[in-house]
């Protein structure tokens, strides 16, 4: 199920000029900042951004709490921003996993909020606002933007890019033509570089081949699947328990492929799978529609997705209809290949600077 890069390349061709040009906007406006033309604000707490270069699925959420989880260990009241993708209300909103879904905060932040309960967590389109409402009303003493390296209109104090290792960027072309956001000399802003879902050793190799010429540090990550949990109770039950298990997979996310391909490596066999847009907003339809597949499969079979889609559906009133479906999601734990382990980790060094 492995990504494939050459996939409607002659249309992704025919697109290049316009890329080319959008690339060409985008260097201009990094010039405009650099220069001081645009200003960018200074926020009075340190600000770190979480971003890539590309649209969507490098897997920047775990990064981001990975960094919350990091500096609120060392005693900071860390907080965490983001624009709330895809969610239909306006505007600053403290997030309550409680009281509000995906269709009030975004996905992203739901599962922030909920893995982080006694943490500040809010969306808001203008970053800067944001900021001022959590150090404001919140006392926030550090603010984690997601998604925001090409937000420059507020100044920050770590730039954290994530790499998708599936999709690298010298194998990409620029918007609309490809998934680039601005070139891949855009990089040189980044303080610290993830180079996240990482397959093999020779993946390794191959960027530290293709860094090496960048000299800024990175560090080489691995999501590992751990456990699945019940969307209706508390129930939680080890990957490793779970071999020979049949399953109907489903993922709404930025590079579902990953996902699927890691579900396969722990010996559960996928009977049948779905891949729906990233951040798809879910509806009964679909989970009649994975309710139907069920009915056709062995007994016992599971319906299985990411933490980040089960957060589209939880606290949808129409989710208590399922509750007789076998629904489940994977919890994820970071590892770091390699020599990038506790205080080698040149992620966790960049963070020291603020505890």
């Amino acid at each position: 199920m492995r990504h494939k890069g050459n996939r409607g390349f002659k249309g992704r061709v025919l697109l290049w000029p316009l890329g080319i040009l959008y690339g060409l906007v985008m260097w201009g406006r990094n010039v405009m900042y650099n220069l001081g033309i645009l200003p960018s604000w200074k926020a009075p707490v340190p600000v770190i951004s979480i971003g890539n270069l590309s649209v969507g699925g490098t897997g920047k959420t775990p990064i981001a709490a990975y960094v919350m989880s990091f500096l609120a260990e060392k005693k900071i009241r860390v907080a965490y921003l983001s624009r709330g993708y895809g969610r239909r209300t306006k505007g600053y909103l403290k997030v309550d996993p409680k009281v509000g879904d995906a269709e009030h905060y975004g996905d992203e932040a739901c599962q922030i909020a909920a893995n982080f309960p006694d943490l500040p967590v809010a969306v808001c389109e203008d970053r800067k606002v944001g900021i001022q409402h959590l150090v404001e009303e919140e006392g926030a003493e550090l603010v984690v933007l997601d998604d925001a390296f090409q937000h420059r209109a507020v100044a920050r104090d770590l730039n954290i890019v994530v790499i998708d290792a599936n999709r690298p960027y010298w194998q990409d072309m620029i918007l609309p033509a490809g998934r680039l956001r601005e070139f891949a000399a855009g990089l040189n802003r980044a303080d610290v570089l993830v180079v996240n879902k990482i397959r093999t050793s020779r993946d390794i190799s191959i960027f530290m081949s293709k860094l090496a010429s960048w000299g800024g540090p990175f560090v080489f990550c691995q999501p590992t699947q751990t456990m699945i949990r019940s969307f209706h109770s508390p129930t939680a039950t080890a990957i490793s328990d779970l071999s020979e298990q049949n399953v109907v997979a489903f993922a709404g996310i930025g590079n579902p492929t990953y996902f699927f391909d890691q579900l396969g490596q722990t010996g559960m066999k996928i009977l049948d799978h779905r891949i729906y847009k990233d951040h798809h907003p879910y509806i009964p339809k679909n989970l009649e529609d994975l309710e139907k597949i069920l009915s056709t499969l062995p007994l016992g079979t599971i319906l299985l997705t990411t933490e980040k889609d089960y957060f589209r559906m939880r606290n949808q009133p129409w989710t208590r209809a399922f509750t007789h479906l076998p629904l489940y999601y994977v919890d994820m734990q970071l590892t770091w290949p390699g020599v990038e382990a506790g205080e080698d980790n040149l992620l966790v060094q960049s963070l020291l600077q603020f505890a």
